[in-house]
């Protein structure tokens, strides 16, 4: 007997700016996830995450991540967002956060 565990993926939360000035407690959960960040691979990122609402109407996760593949900033990283999980990645000095 297969057995098969489906994970699901983290939803996307927002970018930086917009979630950091909604509330005083963003901005602290912002500097928590900045300060406990560790470094993770593009594949462990990419099926962790739910890239479905920064896609364009027929752009492939792969194609929307090649958009930002010449910024030398770019990064992948996993932390906590308060007490719940969270990926992000780097780009062009913005963070683009995912949450359990």
């Amino acid at each position: 007997m297969e057995f098969r565990v489906w994970l699901e993926q983290y939803k996307y939360l927002g970018q930086c700016d917009r979630v950091r000035c909604q509330s005083g407690q963003n901005e602290m959960h912002w500097q928590q996830m900045m300060s406990q960040k560790v470094p993770v691979s593009s594949n462990e990122f990419m099926s962790s995450v739910d890239l479905s609402p920064l896609l364009d109407d027929g752009e492939s996760p792969e194609e929307y991540m090649q958009s930002h593949a010449s910024d030398p900033s770019l990064g992948f990283y996993k932390s906590m967002w308060g007490e719940t999980p969270c990926y992000f990645f780097q780009s062009h000095g913005f963070e683009f956060i995912f949450t359990q």
